[in-house]
């Protein structure tokens, strides 16, 4: 029987086309679960600016100091239908300054605390590949830790001291609610996905007494990079 070029031809760039989408399809499967770490930043202020380095009510003059690192550790569950569960376990720090100026005293008060989120997160996948767009929304909580609270008072006996319970915080734990959205890029081994992500807080985790003129802001929006393995 004579050989024919053309269907030689045909079968070569089958077999080839048929290779290489086995090979895309081995490295865009997704493992059923993957961890990772996952860093970024705080794109907007961690407390409400309108009332900050202005007097309150009470004589108290508030100022913050911006810590916009996030850091942590994360796994994702990787489901049918493109779908995925995320839980994050987040990082920050913030810090602030309150000065009083009672009569002949200046009493400065620098406090710093330590916050913990822990979003737990329905990802859908708008497709499979290397190159994925996808939305992120669920709940979100908030652990903020005693810290640490150092006062000087300067006046005529100038004095320091320092406690762990800071007089703003009025609840260590906040619920909320997170969504965003970003694209996943990458193979079956490796995933790199920036994102950006909103959270709305149900309520402050600070407040100043008694007006609450200066507080924590329940509105958050991070820039995120997971590397997940």
């Amino acid at each position: 029987m004579r050989n024919n070029p053309t269907i030689h031809r045909i079968f070569a760039i089958s077999a080839c086309t048929l290779a290489f989408a086995c090979a895309v399809n081995a490295q865009t499967e997704e493992r059923p679960i993957s961890v990772g770490v996952i860093g970024g930043v705080g794109l907007n202020d961690p407390f409400d600016s309108r009332n900050v380095d202005i007097l309150t009510p009470s004589n108290i003059r508030y100022s913050f100091s911006n810590h916009r690192y996030i850091v942590g550790p994360m796994v994702q569950f990787n489901l049918p239908l493109h779908l995925g569960l995320e839980v994050d376990a987040l990082y920050r720090r913030y810090s602030y300054t309150s000065d009083a100026a009672p009569v002949n005293t200046l009493v400065t008060t620098k406090t710093s605390s330590n916050t913990w989120e822990f979003p737990i997160l329905l990802k859908y996948r708008v497709f499979k590949g290397p190159l994925s767009p996808f939305v992120v929304a669920g709940p979100n909580f908030r652990y903020v830790s005693e810290g640490e609270r150092n006062t000087t008072v300067l006046s005529g006996n100038p004095q320091n001291g320092s406690d762990i319970v800071p007089r703003e915080l009025k609840n260590s734990f906040a619920p909320g609610f997170s969504v965003g959205g970003g694209v996943s890029l990458g193979a079956k081994s490796l995933k790199i996905e920036p994102q950006f992500r909103y959270t709305r807080w149900g309520w402050e985790n600070f407040a100043s007494n008694p007006t609450g003129f200066f507080k924590s802001n329940q509105n958050q929006v991070d820039f995120l990079l997971n590397v997940r393995f």
